[in-house]
């Protein structure tokens, strides 16, 4: 409670207390909160019935992209495997419930691409940053470094001495907004010649 109406509650605690008193302490006595209070709590899918599928997470995959390409809710994901806060990481082993007739279909997306993953419910991959990664040619006289998931310029940086996040922008011709994707190739520095 805000510190300035502290005093104003205390000022009216027996109103306050006496608010719906009969609805909420009927002849004295705590009424059962338990219909309301269970109302909104989460509570899992039932599994009985379903098949069970297990899925490896792969680099780019998030909690959302998985339970969309299974048709299950996120919150279902995060409790059959103990996800705290959306964490997952490359080559967990995920745990998910599937109708038993569709188990078949959902066992072959361990082995489809992201794009292919993607379709499958009608969702496109911007192709327009590795369309633009592929159309540039590689310069054998530098060294590049390859785009992974959660890199940042400054970090990419960070790996090489004498780097700086700006060195590797103007290299790349991009800008402070310019965004990277996965599998993006980036020139790092001119090869020292031996």
């Amino acid at each position: 409670m805000p510190n300035d109406k502290i005093l104003a509650f205390t000022d009216l605690d027996t109103t306050v207390f006496a608010h719906k008193r009969e609805e909420y302490f009927p002849e004295n006595t705590l009424h059962s909160p338990a219909s309301a209070a269970t109302a909104n709590y989460f509570t899992p899918a039932d599994v009985e019935g379903k098949a069970r599928v297990n899925y490896t997470v792969k680099l780019g995959d998030n909690v959302g992209f998985i339970a969309s390409w299974f048709n299950i809710r996120t919150s279902d994901l995060r409790y059959w495997n103990n996800i705290n806060r959306n964490l997952i990481r490359v080559g967990q082993k995920l745990v998910i419930y599937v109708p038993e007739n569709q188990k078949e279909k959902y066992e072959r997306i361990n082995s489809m691409s992201f794009a292919q993953k993607q379709a499958s419910v009608g969702k496109s991959v911007s192709t327009a940053s590795s369309t633009q990664s592929k159309s540039q040619s590689v310069d054998p006289n530098f060294e590049y470094y390859t785009v992974r998931s959660g890199d940042t310029i400054w970090e990419i940086a960070r790996r090489y001495a004498g780097i700086s996040p700006d060195d590797i922008l103007k290299l790349n011709n991009l800008s402070s907004r310019s965004k990277l994707s996965i599998g993006q190739k980036l020139k790092i520095k001119a090869k020292e010649n031996t």
